[in-house]
């Protein structure tokens, strides 16, 4: 395969984010991924994200969406789904609200 080739058919790996999925089952497999990146002063770095998947999909699944559905499982516990509404752009202004979708 030629280089030109090889960059037509490239399909960089990205994760997706948890507000593309309408509804999210509470009991979805979740688990961490390890990533690195280069800092500033080029140096490598780790950092690691939760993912949820849906139908063999992952999406990354914020800390603050975690903690949000926990308090709504605490007020009611037969809550079977979710969905996330994402407000915002960019690292510091992004935020998440959790929407119960019933039992």
């Amino acid at each position: 395969m030629e280089l030109k080739e090889a960059a037509e058919k490239f399909e960089g790996k990205t994760t997706k984010n948890v507000a593309d999925i309408a509804k999210i089952p509470v009991n979805a497999p979740l688990e961490e991924r390890t990533y690195k990146k280069t800092n500033e002063k080029g140096e490598e770095e780790e950092f690691r994200i939760k993912v949820v998947i849906i139908d063999g999909e992952e999406y990354r699944m914020p800390i603050s969406v975690i903690k949000q559905l926990q308090i709504h499982l605490q007020a009611n516990p037969k809550i079977k789904y979710f969905k996330v509404i994402r407000t915002g752009t960019g690292i510091n202004d992004t935020k998440y609200t959790v929407i119960p979708l019933g039992e």
